[in-house]
């Protein structure tokens, strides 16, 4: 109870906010907010306790600053000189080391995204690739028919479509991460995107007993764009309506001029 302030520095009085008249003769515990002063009766406790000891240092946000606290005797050899408070300003220190946690932390983040998305694509490649190496094994091996062989060779090329694709997107994944990605702009016919993309996947569509009709006004609005990009949304998109249209029903894929812009919509028939 007999440890009092009786000298306080420039640069202490700036870290705590206080006027030297505030703190002369006040209880050490007391220099900064009634928040702090358990922490800090606790930690010189345990200095005073163990004067032999190394002391303990605490760390503590007062204001908008980190401080580093600690204690150290003036004279080891007499304890009656009483002692130094030390306080250091790590806030810029703070924030730097915050700030590697949180990169740290995205950078785990993103690992496991990439192991995950690694473990997701071999699954996803071995798939089609399975079935093109069994079609042409059956085909190189066996005697099959025209009809059958015509069957398998479809099997193949619709794997072989989709493996392109998967491949297609995983090279723009590692452009987009290399900041290599660019976009192209051409002028294109909707229209005719929209019919390429519909016959690329008219076989899936058939093996769901779906129908897909596309309708479109004439004279529509020329549009400009990358083509290779939209074409993959094309597909995207009627892909997962095909996916997700009970067997038997009807895809209307629809092409509306707004004005200065076209929208395409694809939704199962009413």
């Amino acid at each position: 109870g007999h440890q009092r302030i009786f000298f306080v520095n420039r640069a202490c009085l700036e870290m705590v906010g206080r006027t030297e008249l505030e703190l002369i003769g006040r209880p050490l515990v007391d220099l900064l907010t009634a928040d702090h002063r358990a922490t800090l009766v606790e930690t010189l406790g345990r200095f005073l306790a163990a004067p032999q000891q190394p002391a303990d240092v605490v760390t503590l946000k007062c204001r908008d600053r980190v401080l580093c606290i600690t204690f150290a005797w003036i004279s080891p050899n007499d304890l009656t000189q009483g002692l130094f408070m030390i306080l250091r300003d790590v806030t810029d220190l703070a924030r730097k080391i915050e700030e590697l946690s949180a990169l740290n932390e995205r950078l785990q983040n993103m690992d496991q995204m990439r192991s995950e998305l690694l473990t997701m694509v071999s699954h996803d490649l071995h798939t089609p690739l399975t079935a093109i190496k069994g079609s042409l094994e059956v085909l190189l091996h066996e005697a099959v028919g025209v009809e059958l062989s015509r069957e398998l060779l479809g099997i193949a090329q619709k794997n072989a479509d989709r493996l392109f694709r998967m491949v297609s997107d995983i090279l723009d994944l590692a452009r987009i991460e290399a900041g290599r990605f660019r976009r192209r702009r051409e002028p294109f016919d909707v229209v005719t995107l929209l019919r390429g993309t519909i016959d690329r996947l008219r076989r899936m569509a058939q093996e769901r007993e779906i129908t897909v009709t596309l309708t479109a006004p004439d004279d529509l609005t020329a549009v400009s764009g990358d083509t290779l990009r939209i074409e993959q949304v094309f597909t995207n998109l009627l892909g997962n309506a095909i996916k997700f249209t009970p067997r038997g029903g009807e895809i209307d894929v629809t092409v509306k001029d707004t004005g200065p812009e076209l929208l395409v919509e694809m939704a199962l028939a009413a």
